[in-house]
């Protein structure tokens, strides 16, 4: 029986912030950082539609800085390391990109870095209105492990994954925020990593039980 790992890709796998939020800033004139962001909400912090919110990203996926942009280093060492860990071990990725760019980006990264490594990559395509389906693809694939950056994500994956790691960020570490997610604090099976060297460390202690 397979063993299904899935990871998200941005701010995972690959650090995006840092180009899209100067993407925006030199949009709206502002000088917003990475660190500046204690939930995940461009619109409201660019005083913006969610809709405008998705053309601006459809925009951004077009740019050199965003297909330019390569995988993390821990990225790029540990997930062959998790790969072999063992022969049924399968490591598919659930990303909620969408437009033609950003998911070609997506796949030449997986042939330029990860092409021995990665099996499949899963478009979890979102509207303004629904942001939070990656678990119906990771219930769909039978992912017993999941690592994501976002609450929203990370607690839905809770109910379908037996291990869940919420990969660190400044958007899901504050108290209030985490509570919209979990207002009962995180359950037994959510964990917080702050690298892909984590995951492997955590992922190897599981698989080798």
């Amino acid at each position: 029986m397979e063993f299904v790992i899935g990871f998200d890709v941005d701010e995972v796998i690959i650090d995006v912030g840092q180009a899209l939020f100067d993407f925006f800033n030199t949009k709206f004139n502002s000088n917003f950082s990475k660190e500046d962001f204690i939930e995940f909400d461009f619109h409201s912090a660019y005083g913006i539609t969610k809709e405008q919110t998705i053309e601006y990203l459809l925009e951004f996926y077009q740019t050199e800085e965003f297909q330019g942009i390569v995988p993390r280093e821990d990225a790029l060492e540990y997930l062959p390391k998790i790969k072999s860990l063992g022969p049924n071990i399968r490591i598919d990725l659930i990303t909620s990109r969408f437009g033609d760019d950003a998911k070609k980006a997506a796949y030449n990264m997986i042939s330029n870095y990860f092409s021995d490594d990665i099996r499949q990559i899963h478009f979890a395509e979102h509207s303004s209105s629904n942001y939070g389906r990656k678990h119906q693809i990771l219930e769909s694939i039978g992912a017993r492990v999941f690592v994501d950056d976002h609450l929203l994500n990370v607690a839905d994956a809770s109910t379908v994954c037996e291990y869940v790691f919420l990969m660190d960020q400044p958007w899901n570490r504050d108290a209030g925020v985490i509570s919209k997610y979990f207002p009962d604090g995180f359950p037994d099976n959510v964990e917080v990593i702050h690298s892909i060297k984590d995951a492997y460390y955590k992922i190897d202690k599981i698989y080798n039980v």
